[in-house]
C-alpha cells in the first residue's frame, strides 16, 4: 500500500487500534498521526504511548479515561461500546488531542535532550586524543554467503545463509565496543548513559515459504536472573 491510501485509510476510519510491541520503550508514529487526523486511538497500557505520557507527569487514572487498555480483552470491550457512538468518538478524539500534544510537543522533547545530554556530560571527554586510522579492509564475501542485509537479501535458495553480527546488524541502543587493534568485542548497554531500546532491531520482510533455521549465541559478563523468579 502507497503512503497515500495508507494515511488516507486512517483518517477514514472511525477508530484506531494501537497494539504495538507490549513494550514501554518503542513507540510507532502512527498512534500519533492518527490523532492529529482527528481519529480517536485506543491503546494498550503496556506501550510506548503510556510510558510517555507517564513520564510527563500524566496519571493512570485520566490515561484509562483517555484511551489507555489494560488487556486485549478491554480493548475488545471499549472498541464495541464506541464504535457506533460518533459523540463519544469526537469527544475522546479532542480529549486525546489535547493530552498528547502537550507530552509530544517540540518543547517537551528539546527539554528531555537538554536533561540527557546533562546526565551523560560527566562521561564524555572534552576532546579526544585518538588518532583516527585508515579504515581496516574488510574480507570479500564468499559466494555462499549472502550480502549481510537482512531487509534486503535474505536466503532464497537451499544451501545459502546469511550471518549477522552484533558489530553490523541493526540496533536501538548499545554502541559497539572495540579493543586494541580495532577489533570488535561486543555492543553495551550503560544504564544513565545509553537510552533504553532494543540491542538488536532488525525487521525481517516477507520470505519465500520453506523450512528455515535460525541460531543466536548471546553472552553476558555477569548473571541475571528472570524478573518475578
Amino acid at each position: 500500500m502507497d503512503s497515500t491510501s495508507f494515511y488516507s485509510k486512517i483518517a477514514s476510519s472511525r477508530l484506531f487500534i494501537y497494539i504495538g510491541f507490549h513494550s514501554f520503550y518503542h513507540l510507532h508514529f502512527t498512534p500519533l498521526e492518527a490523532m492529529c487526523m482527528g481519529v480517536p486511538v485506543l491503546f494498550l497500557y503496556q506501550s510506548g504511548l503510556m510510558k510517555e505520557a507517564l513520564d510527563h507527569g500524566v496519571s493512570l487514572d485520566l490515561l484509562n479515561e483517555t484511551g489507555m487498555c489494560s488487556s486485549i480483552h478491554e480493548l475488545q470491550l471499549r472498541t464495541s461500546s464506541l464504535f457506533h457512538n460518533l459523540e463519544a468518538l469526537e469527544d475522546l478524539s479532542r480529549r486525546q488531542y489535547a493530552l498528547f500534544r502537550n507530552v509530544f510537543s517540540r518543547t517537551y522533547a528539546l527539554q528531555q535532550l537538554k536533561r540527557f545530554c546533562r546526565q551523560i556530560q560527566d562521561g564524555l571527554p572534552e576532546r579526544s586524543d585518538l588518532h583516527v586510522q585508515a579504515p581496516l579492509v574488510k574480507e570479500e564475501i564468499k559466494p555462499l554467503y549472502r550480502k549481510p542485509s537482512i531487509k534486503t537479501n535474505l536466503p532464497a535458495h537451499t544451501g545459502q545463509f546469511t550471518a549477522f553480527s552484533l558489530e553490523t546488524i541493526g540496533a536501538f541502543t548499545g554502541p559497539p565496543v572495540y579493543g586494541e587493534n580495532e577489533s570488535f568485542v561486543c555492543r553495551k548497554a550503560e544504564a544513565g548513559r545509553d537510552a533504553p531500546g532494543l540491542l538488536i532491531a532488525e525487521y525481517i520482510q516477507t520470505m519465500p515459504a520453506g523450512v528455515y533455521a535460525f541460531s543466536i549465541i548471546l553472552t553476558a559478563s555477569r548473571t541475571v536472573r528472570p524478573a518475578g523468579r
